[in-house]
């Protein structure tokens, strides 16, 4: 909505725009990354413009039809932060398994036969790597499908 009314306001048909909605539109266009900074200092804006223009419905509307493609981006760059963080814990929570595995410094565990601890048991070592290396593998072709 914000591009169609963008188009509109520098169409033959102009809708009238007040000067400051007009650079608002022109600051949001001319944004070509967005970040946490300039969506924030975006949004102080059209605060004020709501608070300007809270008894024309018309241009209300459109100033709150920018501060929601603001959030919009906002939303954006949060999903993929998240994103970034769940496939390093991905990567990460197998790995610090296989050290907490490995890293056990007792005898036993739980067998008194065992003389040389848990390491002990046939091919265990293959076993805990491969367990994590899958675990690995089906997160990322979920994270590959859903993005």
């Amino acid at each position: 909505m914000l591009v169609l009314i963008y188009m509109d306001h520098n169409s033959n048909n102009n809708l009238n725009l007040p000067e400051d909605i007009k650079v608002i539109f022109d600051k949001v266009k001319s944004i070509k990354k967005f970040t946490h900074g300039n969506i924030k200092l975006l949004k102080k804006t059209t605060f004020a413009l709501k608070l300007k223009y809270a008894t024309d419905e018309r241009l209300y509307r459109i100033v709150e039809n920018i501060e929601s493609n603001l959030d919009e981006e906002n939303r954006n760059l949060n999903n993929m932060k998240i994103t970034i963080i769940s496939a390093l814990g991905t990567i990460f929570l197998p790995l610090s398994f296989i050290v907490g595995y490995f890293g056990m410094n007792f005898n036993s565990m739980g067998n008194p036969t065992l003389k040389r601890g848990i390491l002990a048991t046939k091919h265990v070592d293959k076993f805990i790597v491969s367990l994590s290396v899958f675990c690995i593998i089906i997160v990322s072709i979920v994270y590959y499908i859903n993005f």
